[in-house]
């Protein structure tokens, strides 16, 4: 079994990586069981990012969890076994016409440069702020290469 939880991130995770696992959007937070959040693998860590319960109708992104360790030793959380290589990036700005900050890791696949996962805190420097948890799956055959 892995280690035990710790602190770290999200910008910490920039560079590049490998995905050990498919992400899953359905996880509840160990100890507040109205957070809801993503948990995803890079390089043999699980990380569970979930909303900070702490903030009522705003939904920032809390503080992130890590495991050095694989998703089936937590219980639960059947993730796909993939080991695809992705590159990590931090997001700080809006795309949109209203502008904006932003606290998002954003994470591609390195043979397409498809978006497959965004996580964080979109329009951070609002009053209300969003979490942010897309996972997008790639078509089998690119993330097969």
């Amino acid at each position: 079994m892995g280690d035990v939880f710790q602190a770290k991130s999200l910008e910490e995770l920039v560079g590049s990586r490998v995905m050990d696992y498919t992400p899953t959007t359905d996880v509840r937070h160990p100890f507040d069981a109205d957070c809801c959040g993503i948990a995803f693998t890079l390089d043999g860590v699980t990380y569970l990012c979930f909303e900070d319960g702490s903030d009522g109708y705003r939904s920032s992104a809390g503080p992130l969890l890590s495991y050095r360790g694989m998703p089936y030793e937590m219980g639960g959380w059947q993730g796909e076994y993939v080991r695809w290589p992705v590159v990590c990036s931090w997001q700080t700005k809006r795309d949109s016409e209203w502008g904006g900050e932003a606290e998002i890791l954003e994470i591609r696949l390195v043979e397409t440069g498809q978006l497959i996962l965004r996580v964080g805190t979109d329009n951070s420097d609002d009053y209300y702020p969003s979490f942010i948890s897309e996972w997008s799956p790639p078509p089998r055959a690119e993330a097969e290469q």
